[in-house]
């Protein structure tokens, strides 16, 4: 965080004191912990239901250090079986390396993942380029309007979404009877 306002105050013809640095990287912690801290009922249900039929769960996130630094003590860190901050793996969406990293540490083919997103960075193109299911939603953030795929418009749609006819614990990788997993992967936090 420390070299990040540093290299913000050099960029905009500043240079901070050591002291300044701190405060900024204290503030910006802060930040970072009120933004996960108000995650909505509504998105942890939706977690939770997915968990809960099955599908593991991976967020992706073009996210600072501080945020990385805060997302293990966030409610949001234990619903997720993986999570890929852009700052840690030194790659960013769209960049096909950063999906299939995620896909990777599940343990699944991108063929396998469902991803949610609202189109920030291109995400929804880099999604779909390695293969992934994707949908746009537009509940929290409209990004890419010209998005021309399937969306849906509130978080609380997504479990139905991933069941065919909307039957329970029905998913699109159930066939004959037999269950198979379909991964979900998110980009957002889903504040």
């Amino acid at each position: 965080m420390e070299e990040t306002v540093h290299i913000l105050a050099s960029r905009v013809g500043g240079t901070a004191t050591e002291e300044q640095v701190r405060r900024a990287g204290d503030h910006r912690r802060a930040l970072a912990r009120r933004v996960l801290d108000r995650v909505s009922t509504t998105a942890l249900d939706v977690l939770d239901a997915l968990r809960e039929e099955g599908h593991p769960l991976a967020l992706i996130s073009n996210a600072t250090a501080e945020t990385a630094e805060a997302w293990p003590q966030s409610q949001l860190a234990r619903r997720f079986d993986v999570a890929i901050f852009s700052c840690d793996v030194g790659l960013a969406k769209p960049d096909p390396a950063i999906y299939r990293t995620a896909t990777e540490r599940l343990g699944v083919a991108p063929a396998q993942c469902v991803f949610v997103g609202d189109g920030a960075d291109g995400e929804l193109a880099g999604a779909a380029e390695v293969g992934m299911t994707v949908f746009r939603t537009t509940e929290h953030n409209d990004t890419d309007p010209s998005w021309d795929g399937p969306g849906f418009p509130t978080l609380g749609d997504l479990p139905t979404l991933l069941r065919p006819s909307g039957g329970p614990g029905r998913g699109p990788g159930h066939t004959r009877g037999t269950r198979q997993r379909k991964t979900s992967a998110t980009s957002h936090p889903m504040t």
